[in-house]
């Protein structure tokens, strides 16, 4: 730097200076420094005046090597962006501005942006820490602007769209990658009213891509904004489910084949069944003796045990070919009491009572419910050993919790087969009932989101407990 005298009034702006100000000559030796200068780099002003640049230049021996300084000598000025070394050994990032005073001395601006590099560096480590995270989501992620521009995409956006990296995507209009059509326009308007109006949303799509693959995705569009240029625009997540739909097409097609293969048989069963106790009514009415009697009555009681079994089984199957229920709610109250009225209409010698008010709670089922109620009051009634089979039905709510107890005066559930009664094809009692109403009762009670068990009863009998959660 010149001096004070040669330029008045300028120095004490110079030793203000909040930037590292070096004069140096062609030589690359140091000739002048202000304060900020020897902060900058840890020496004191006389300890600079005895170094040249390559001292603070990473691995350069010789100034002319120098990329920045050799610019200057040969267009009077320079602009770079390095480091230079610290006297304690580290690196300082710095933007050097230089220029020619004359042809012999230069003079360098130098600005510390060590802070600036290390947030930069943390910005790209957490860039590239995000980009290791969304390539490993298997799902397609995107970014777009209100031009449909690609702003960001995973992998497995890529993959969709036909490319092979998101490099291939990215920072390019998405009309590239899809057949011009109507539907794609559909897209697109979501994709605006999504920006427009501020809220997300979601929607089942079909996509083909450019390489005409066609591909059905869940996708969910949330408001974005740019951080950095303050554009709005839409993040997008789309789950692939090709595969989903397809398996539920084919599980959609089996179930019809089951439910056609079951009414046929149904039907058929039902029509042999028919044919089987009428010939037995012929037969009881042509032959004498009690011998021959009670072969015909076993046939016949036989035949409307397999007809019942076969609206068993047609519950269960429609059970387990149907969808669990959704949104659907049905009233406790009204169900007991049309089943309680129901099975006491069809076995008059029963007495059926009630031992409390039945709450007229809500339960997430559907109409199947009815067959819980069905079922066991018809077990305490069938497998009851007293000449009056006697049931008696009670019901509790707590905790958003119900509990409905049917007990009866019959002989009771051995400790040993609580558990196994309601299995599927499991025998209580040693009877001639196959088990398969208590494991419709069971199947049914866990899809609501229920429990059932049996308890003994006080003095004698068995008491079927039942819980369900009632509805919000």
């Amino acid at each position: 730097m010149t001096s004070s005298s040669d330029r008045p009034g300028k120095q004490p702006l110079i030793n203000e200076a909040p930037v590292g100000i070096f004069q140096v000559d062609k030589s690359g030796r140091y000739t002048d420094v202000n304060p900020a200068g020897c902060e900058l780099l840890g020496y004191s002003r006389d300890e600079l005046l005895d170094m040249s640049i390559t001292d603070v230049a990473p691995n350069a021996t010789n100034p002319d090597a120098i990329p920045h300084f050799s610019e200057l000598q040969q267009n009077d000025h320079s602009r770079a962006e390095g480091t230079l070394l610290h006297k304690e050994g580290h690196e300082v990032h710095v933007i050097i501005d230089a220029v020619a005073l004359d042809e012999t001395e230069f003079v360098a601006y130098v600005q510390d942006i060590t802070e600036r590099k290390k947030t930069e560096h943390a910005l790209n480590q957490a860039r590239e820490q995000l980009r290791q995270v969304i390539d490993l989501i298997p799902d397609p992620i995107f970014v777009k602007n209100r031009d449909e521009e690609i702003l960001l995409s995973n992998e497995a956006n890529a993959k969709l769209v036909g490319a092979t990296t998101p490099e291939e995507v990215e920072n390019k209009p998405e009309p590239e990658f899809f057949p011009e059509s109507d539907h794609y326009e559909m897209l697109r308007q979501r994709d605006t009213d999504v920006i427009e109006s501020g809220e997300s949303t979601t929607f089942e799509e079909e996509l083909t891509s450019l390489v005409g693959e066609k591909r059905i995705v869940n996708t969910t569009r949330i408001p974005f904004k740019d951080p950095k240029t303050g554009e709005k625009g839409v993040l997008g997540y789309a789950r692939d489910i090709t595969e989903q739909r397809e398996y539920e097409q084919k599980l959609e097609e089996q179930r019809d084949n089951l439910e056609v293969l079951n009414q046929v048989l149904r039907h058929d069963i039902r029509n042999d069944l028919q044919l089987v106790t009428t010939y037995a009514e012929l037969l009881a009415e042509e032959c004498d003796g009690d011998e021959i009697t009670e072969y015909i009555n076993t046939i016949q009681e036989n035949a409307d045990h397999a007809v019942g079994l076969t609206e068993t089984a047609r519950e269960i199957a429609d059970v387990m070919i149907s969808a669990t229920p959704e949104g659907q709610q049905v009233n406790l109250q009204t169900v007991i009491k049309k089943e309680v009225s129901e099975v006491q209409s069809s076995d008059l010698d029963a007495a059926m009572t009630y031992d409390t008010t039945i709450p007229p709670v809500t339960i997430k089922a559907d109409d199947m419910l009815s067959s819980v109620f069905r079922n066991l009051l018809e077990n305490a009634i069938k497998h009851n050993d007293k000449t009056v089979p006697e049931v008696t039905v009670s019901a509790t709510e707590q905790d958003d919790v119900v509990t409905i107890r049917i007990a009866d005066n019959g002989p009771g559930i051995p400790d040993d087969q609580k558990e196994t009664i309601f299995g599927k094809g499991n025998r209580g009692l040693d009877s001639a009932g196959t088990g398969m109403g208590l494991y419709l009762v069971d199947t049914l009670a866990t899809r609501y989101g229920g429990e059932v068990w049996v308890e003994d009863n006080d003095p004698e009998g068995a008491v079927f407990v039942v819980t369900f959660p009632t509805a919000e």
